[in-house]
């Protein structure tokens, strides 16, 4: 059907949930919507070469609803293309899946940020979208299950041993190395605290004994006590016989 500049039709699909309207501006625009269609019709302003002025064309409400929240949808893929998940792979459904995976990142980061604001949480405090990205990543790989020694020995497997005499060489260069990193002293690494989805999520939260010829200082915030346990899921250091640091390190 041809359709002059502001006229506009539309399908409904048989269970009314969604609706395609079709409009003609300079070119013709086809909106997908599940909330509105053709009506109520609204106005906007176009130049007419043969009025020579702007005038008021009759636009869709689906139209005139995305036009104005479409700045949200700009934000959005400018958040997305940031940090974007890039898989090299030819499968669509991959590139598919990650795509909508970085949209959900991205949608959770903005609701994240205004939840923040609503409670008054100091700028410095709040994420960065990187931040944000890498503690889901960090939570999601923590949450699963540690595996049984059993399980994680099994998996490993046995390198094959090398037939044959070395030179001299190779011997003299690898023994060398032994030395420079038996001799080199080792920068003690501070472990970061887990996220809130980590430590609160009560599953494989237990204590080991680690020998150490020093104490390490208790991480749990107001304690200024040393322990020589360790949670074997957060990988922190936390008071156990004289105080209940461990325990209390784990609820809110």
């Amino acid at each position: 059907k041809h359709l002059e500049r502001g006229d506009s039709s539309c399908v409904v699909r048989s269970d009314d949930k969604a609706c395609v309207t079709k409009w003609k501006d300079k070119k013709a625009v086809l909106v997908l919507s599940t909330a509105s269609g053709v009506s109520p019709v609204a106005t906007c302003k176009r130049w007419s070469n043969e009025k020579n002025a702007k005038v008021d064309v009759p636009q869709p409400a689906a139209i005139k609803s995305y036009n104005t929240n479409m700045g949200g949808v700009d934000l959005i893929d400018r958040f997305m293309a940031y940090y974007r998940t890039k898989i090299r792979t030819k499968k669509w459904t991959v590139r598919v899946y990650a795509h909508f995976l970085d949209l959900a990142v991205c949608n959770g980061w903005v609701e994240y940020k205004e939840h923040c604001a609503q409670h008054g949480m100091p700028r410095k405090e709040v994420l960065d979208l990187l931040d944000f990205k890498l503690q889901i990543a960090e939570s999601l790989i923590l949450s699963a299950k540690m595996p049984s020694p059993h399980q994680a020995y099994g998996n490993q497997k046995r390198q094959p041993r090398k037939r044959g005499r070395q030179d001299d060489a190779s011997d003299a260069e690898s023994s060398e190395e032994e030395v420079v990193r038996s001799t080199t002293p080792k920068r003690q690494r501070i472990v970061p605290l887990p996220a809130d989805a980590v430590r609160l999520d009560r599953t494989d939260h237990f204590p080991e004994h680690v020998t150490l010829k020093s104490q390490m200082k208790c991480r749990k915030q107001g304690c200024s006590g040393k322990s020589r346990i360790r949670c074997v899921k957060c990988k922190v250091f936390l008071c156990l016989q004289n105080r209940n640091c461990f325990m209390d390190f784990h609820k809110r």
